[in-house]
């Protein structure tokens, strides 16, 4: 089992930001998990990082997400600066509505399969950055009455620079990568009306069979497993708001009460009504 570093700088209380700082290192970090979403930006240098046993060479202008659960460790820095938000995904995903039409976001934050490091910035992007992420840090050091909304909506403003300037690390695979991009930013605003196979392959131009295969190899999904977890997210947030069942279908784009249930329980192993007692 895979040693659990301790960061004593992370934050438990319900905030959106557990920790940011902008350091460096030279050598190892030991094999660890992450509780918290990190968002890591590559500042300057290089270096090895192994996660969930896969290895990618890492250089400055790199951008990526590790989830929590994720094991990760790396190797042989050099030269290595960074920037490194940790974040609470669940909070960041309910307030993060304004900011999914911006080009990078699925890039950054939905995309999981292939290289985990598959979005990289401009040295103008780092250095409009890199100032923010340091008043962040500064602001949870001295932990006023007023830090807790600054560092909120200066992580906010980080990540839409990032969403906006980002691009996939492999050129070749950006005009892929955009059109994943652009099916996820419709289901997430179609979420709750009928949205179909076809549907989504005739808003990127590709075939049925060549969106659904680009689809899968992009997300480690389908389209529809996708849509059908967006739709029991929103189901989620409207059952903690004590919604009655029916709406709460209506409302995430299910049939009916039951194919909600169904799909609840299949994905949670619970009812929508035990998950509401929670």
């Amino acid at each position: 089992m895979a040693e659990i570093l301790s960061y004593p700088r992370d934050r438990d209380e319900h905030y959106l930001v557990k920790m940011v700082h902008v350091g460096r290192r030279v050598g190892a970090q030991k094999k660890h998990t992450h509780r918290y979403a990190e968002l890591m930006l590559v500042l300057e240098g290089q270096a090895i990082d192994l996660i969930d046993g896969q290895e990618y060479h890492i250089q400055s202008g790199d951008v990526y997400v590790l989830y929590p659960g994720m094991l990760h460790e790396q190797r042989e820095a050099k030269g290595y600066r960074y920037a490194i938000f940790k974040f609470d995904r669940e909070t960041f995903i309910t307030e993060s509505d304004d900011l999914r039409g911006l080009p990078g976001f699925h890039l950054l934050f939905s995309m999981k399969s292939g290289s985990a490091l598959r979005a990289v910035a401009d040295g103008a992007t780092l250095a409009a950055v890199e100032p923010l992420a340091r008043m962040m840090e500064q602001e949870m050091e001295n932990a006023s009455p007023e830090s807790e909304p600054m560092v909120k909506h200066l992580f906010m403003a980080v990540v839409a620079i990032l969403c906006r300037n980002c691009q996939p690390s492999v050129p070749s695979l950006r005009a892929y990568r955009q059109v994943i991009a652009q099916a996820l930013g419709y289901m997430d605003t179609h979420y709750a009306e009928t949205v179909s196979l076809d549907d989504l392959a005739t808003l990127t131009g590709y075939s049925r069979r060549h969106f659904t295969r680009l689809f899968r190899e992009n997300m480690c999904c389908s389209a529809m497993e996708y849509l059908t977890e967006l739709r029991l997210s929103a189901a989620c947030r409207l059952l903690k708001q004590n919604e009655p069942l029916t709406a709460v279908a209506a409302c995430c784009g299910f049939s009916d009460a039951a194919a909600l249930c169904h799909a609840f329980r299949r994905r949670f192993g619970v009812t929508p009504k035990a998950f509401r007692m929670k």
